[in-house]
């Protein structure tokens, strides 16, 4: 349900401007811990394939089948 619908390879994810965020995560025991992730915005994907209005989810199949 998107106006251009793409087949992406791991380099063609490496391209689109890279994105970092620190960030707290809290476990239901508790605890706490502070870790960095890095990759792109998943809104400059959403951009470049142009979901219809009436789109209403998101699927992606991985490689690895996960």
């Amino acid at each position: 349900m998107v106006d251009r619908p793409l087949r992406l390879s791991v380099s063609d994810l490496r391209a689109y401007p890279g994105f970092e965020r620190s960030t707290r995560l809290k476990y239901v025991q508790c605890r706490s811990a502070r870790t960095t992730w890095s990759g792109f915005r998943f809104a400059e994907l959403v951009e470049d394939v142009k979901p219809l209005a009436e789109a209403r989810s998101v699927r992606i199949d991985c490689a690895d089948k996960w």
